[in-house]
């Protein structure tokens, strides 16, 4: 029986062949894809558009505002101090009461002090009698300016101690020199307790405006100035309060300790007791200086053979289009980039579906914010 035999040739050819054509068909596919995008391009002028996030570019600041926190103050804070000493008569006040300027707070025992109000009073009209008297006749040249001298000087004497009198009786009563509420005090102190001579008795507040500090570093606080104007947002347990504010003052040196610089914040109340001192606030302040520019979403700029890119909707007979536009990127901040070179105000910038674009797809666009 007669064997047929394959020649060997034939397969060597056959083999070379097809590795031939492997190694054609990756670089048709290469050359037929797009490098800006990783969806094929059909080319057939059929494609469904491609559904994508889109913003119309404007200028704008690469840090339009500035984040700080800080403890709530109110605008006026005065602690209130015994200038005198003895046995407390009344306490008129308690915590959170609400006070306006010269009421009384709190009395202590005034007799000995009244007392020697009226005396010191007696001495100096006795004084001012003999005063006026001796002037007279000193002006007529009846008495010599030694008298006069004298009695100018127990006249003067007489007057400081029925001043000093006189304070020390109204020092009996310690008064508010503000309006606003009492929000710290020295609870130990009852009708019969002795008031001691300089003690910190309680602390009033006027609530009407707020303040808060808060520290930026170099970079931030350069760009805010006086007057900047300022959301103020308090965290409740249930909501979020905001309110507006401005910069009041901004420090002229940084904190020793820090190195940041304090900003003074001030604002209206308008929350009816909901925001008390003492409770944390953030402000997110207004940036008035910087350099202008536009700005895009770092995550939007694509790489290609160390170029960047973005893609723009174009309209091209009738129907948008995605189209490569390279540009030169600036300073970014966090996903916020400001492009120098390639972008204009108007552009439509594509903020999605970025894998699957490719020059001239066809896309439908939904507009986002900024």
């Amino acid at each position: 029986m007669k064997t047929e035999k394959t020649c060997p040739f034939r397969k060597y050819v056959f083999l070379a062949f097809l590795l031939l054509i492997l190694a054609v068909l990756p670089s048709c596919s290469e050359n037929s894809a797009d490098v800006l995008g990783s969806a094929s391009y059909r080319g057939d002028g059929t494609e469904d558009p491609l559904a994508v996030e889109a913003r119309k570019l404007s200028k704008g600041k690469l840090i339009s505002r500035i984040t700080g926190a800080g403890v709530v103050q109110g605008r006026e804070e005065v602690w209130i101090t015994s200038e005198t000493q003895g046995t407390i008569r009344e306490v008129l006040v308690a915590p959170g009461s609400v006070v306006n300027p010269g009421d009384p707070l709190i009395r202590v025992d005034d007799t000995l002090a009244y007392w020697e109000m009226k005396r010191a009073e007696q001495q100096f009209k006795t004084a001012d009698f003999e005063y006026r008297g001796k002037k007279s006749s000193f002006e007529s040249g009846a008495v010599s300016e030694i008298e006069y001298n004298r009695s100018y000087s127990t006249w003067f004497s007489s007057r400081s101690a029925f001043e000093a009198a006189a304070e020390a009786y109204e020092n009996c009563t310690l008064r508010s020199p503000v309006a606003g509420h009492v929000s710290r005090m020295d609870t130990t102190l009852r009708p019969g307790g002795y008031l001691r001579s300089g003690a910190a008795v309680m602390k009033i507040v006027n609530t009407d405006e707020f303040l808060m500090t808060i520290s930026l570093g170099q970079g931030e606080v350069g760009l805010i100035t006086p007057e900047s104007p300022a959301d103020i947002v308090v965290e409740l347990a249930d909501r979020s309060l905001r309110g507006q504010g401005i910069v009041m003052d901004i420090s002229a040196g940084s904190d020793e300790e820090t190195g940041s610089f304090p900003v003074r914040i001030a604002w209206k109340n308008e929350w009816d007791g909901l925001v008390k001192p003492g409770m944390t606030a953030r402000a997110e302040v207004e940036t008035v200086r910087g350099e202008e520019g536009i700005i895009i979403p770092y995550d939007c700029l694509l790489e290609r053979e160390g170029k960047k890119w973005v893609y723009l909707a174009l309209e091209e007979e009738g129907a948008l289009r995605a189209r490569p536009r390279e540009v030169v990127p600036g300073t970014r901040m966090g996903n916020r980039i400001r492009v120098d070179e390639g972008l204009e105000a108007g552009d439509i910038l594509i903020t999605s579906g970025l894998t699957s674009l490719y020059p001239g797809a066809p896309v439908k666009l939904t507009f986002t914010g900024q």
